[in-house]
């Protein structure tokens, strides 16, 4: 009788999860929420600085080879400041090199209009905010048909495979994604 109580209790346990080993959390921790955005935001205050700075140097074509050149060199350096892994990515990519991570497409595929804070089986955050078209994104992603030559001359030279315009103001223009590991 007690092995077969002592079988059904074990079996209980597991079946209801009781008996967990994984020490994986079910939520991400405040820390690592806290981590990815600050990341995040050192990422987009970064690049808007320097995107307004070559607007009002150069114009706003000089403005598209921040976004080339810049972009990926800003994210490599919060990316080491904050230890996690971050970038940039749309459903409308202008630079090919900015696929998103397997984790994020489905969320991407479906237009995920607001944060999305999941953790992966390693323990890993996986966060997602979506990035909203401003007015001075309109320069290089509002409609081709008002954009200034200059400018879609540059676009079309660096970007041959350019499907990031056509879009208007507060309009979701893609995600910020990044992975903090070990909560």
């Amino acid at each position: 009788m007690y092995k077969t109580t002592l079988a059904a209790a074990v079996l209980l346990l597991t079946l209801t999860g009781c008996n967990k080993t994984d020490k994986t959390p079910a939520v991400p921790s405040p820390e690592a929420i806290a981590k990815a955005e600050a990341a995040r935001d050192e990422l987009m205050k970064t690049l808007k600085g320097e995107l307004i700075a070559a607007i009002g140097e150069g114009g706003p074509a000089s403005a598209i080879t921040v976004c080339k050149d810049r972009a990926p060199a800003i994210a490599q350096e919060v990316a080491a400041n904050h230890n996690v892994r971050i970038g940039r990515t749309s459903f409308s990519l202008r630079n090919q090199a900015n696929t998103p991570p397997a984790w994020v497409a489905d969320l991407i595929k479906n237009r995920t209009e607001s944060q999305n804070l999941t953790l992966a089986q390693d323990g890993t955050l996986h966060a997602l905010y979506p990035v909203r078209t401003k007015p001075e994104c309109l320069l290089c992603h509002g409609d081709p048909d008002s954009t200034a030559p200059a400018i879609k001359e540059q676009i079309t030279a660096l970007y041959p495979q350019d499907n990031a315009m056509g879009f208007a103001l507060n309009d979701l223009r893609g995600y910020v994604w990044v992975e903090v590991d070990d909560q």
